[in-house]
């Protein structure tokens, strides 16, 4: 066949480069549904609540998935619990969902819950994580948080 007809030549130097380039994003992101956004959280040696905080101020509409995993690595005064609290606002209006509870009390010991949830965003809203600590008796839990939210594509 005959290099000498137009759009049958060969791609050369940047132009096979930007070629290449433009596939291996198509196919990672044909293989990567999701992607990490936000703010990701890592707290260790928590022991009071932590209030209302953004994991993204302004999260793009569309479908998201949040992970939050709450543990207790010291365990508390008598009649303690840590809630995790999960927000967001989709069609319907703002929401918040406290996926889970653990038992602090220095009975119960040390544990752990993990949650996912997948929820539609609406355009420009917040995407937020939260953790109270209820009860008064004896000393505080200390827990650990982790938080990640990923945007489904």
């Amino acid at each position: 066949m005959s290099t000498d007809l137009p759009g049958l030549g060969r791609a050369r130097g940047p132009a096979l480069d930007a070629v290449v380039a433009g596939l291996v994003r198509s196919v990672a992101a044909l293989l990567n549904a999701t992607r990490t956004v936000g703010n990701p959280v890592d707290l260790t040696g928590q022991t009071a609540a932590i209030g209302t905080t953004n994991l993204i101020q302004f999260a793009k509409g569309g479908p998201h998935r949040m992970t939050a995993l709450l543990e207790i690595t010291t365990a508390g005064g008598a009649d303690r619990t840590v809630t995790v609290t999960l927000g967001w606002t989709d069609r319907v209006g703002a929401t918040t969902l406290a996926p889970g509870t653990l038992n602090a009390a220095s009975g119960a010991g040390t544990g752990r819950f993990r949650e996912r949830l997948e929820v539609y965003a609406s355009g420009d809203t917040a995407l937020t994580y939260a953790t109270s600590v209820a009860g008064v008796l004896g000393s505080a839990p200390v827990y650990a948080l982790t938080v990640r939210t990923e945007r489904m594509v």
